[in-house]
């Protein structure tokens, strides 16, 4: 699992401000963040030199992002703001395929 942060401020939520951008995981770190830089940082707006990335690795990927992901948004109100436009750009995509 990884996480994104913003090192050139705070982000707005709806509930406070904080510093992280994005989580992800993959059952290969090296592959996750080489997917994450190539394929998915292009469509989030987000200068790359400004993000700092954090990892925690652990047998179970998806039980860490989860409580994680879920935590930030009980915390916050919102997914974080890399999480929260791929989510967007997805559902867009999948509408417009139909």
């Amino acid at each position: 699992m990884f996480q994104v942060k913003t090192d050139s401020g705070l982000l707005e939520y709806p509930i406070g401000r904080s510093a992280m951008f994005y989580y992800g995981y993959a059952n290969q770190l090296d592959f996750g963040l080489r997917e994450f830089r190539s394929n998915i940082l292009p469509g989030l707006g987000q200068d790359e030199r400004s993000l700092r990335v954090r990892w925690l690795t652990t047998d179970d990927t998806m039980g860490p992002f989860k409580r994680y992901i879920n935590k930030f948004y009980r915390t916050f109100g919102s997914l974080p703001a890399g999480n929260e436009t791929k989510l967007l750009k997805d559902r867009q995509s999948r509408v417009s395929h139909n």
